[in-house]
């Protein structure tokens, strides 16, 4: 199977949602991939895949550049390094395809 590695590319290409933020000195951003819309969960319960800041890299032993991906923000769970995990969870949990 291909280990393709998570960039800014592989979000743009799911169409995911940029997050830019600031801690008051810095400003980063993040990207956030939410679940379709197809029943009435509230929106706060709903699973969204969110990446690292895009400044990250550094502590977490990846190229610049590099993300990797969690359900939620529960950095206890494990996280996804390949874009092929990412479309992988993505499907098992809507039963759709990332890329439409």
């Amino acid at each position: 199977m291909p280990q393709t590695s998570i960039t800014d590319h592989s979000f743009k290409k799911w169409n995911a949602i940029r997050v830019e933020e600031t801690d008051g000195e810095n400003e980063y951003y993040y990207w956030i991939i939410p679940m379709p819309n197809d029943n009435d969960m509230d929106v706060s319960e709903k699973p969204t895949l969110i990446s690292t800041a895009d400044d990250e890299w550094k502590n977490l032993d990846l190229d610049e550049g590099q993300y990797l991906v969690s359900l939620f923000d529960h950095y206890e769970l494990p996280m996804i390094e390949t874009e092929e995990e990412v479309e992988l969870l993505y499907k098992i949990l809507t039963k759709e395809n990332l890329i439409k």
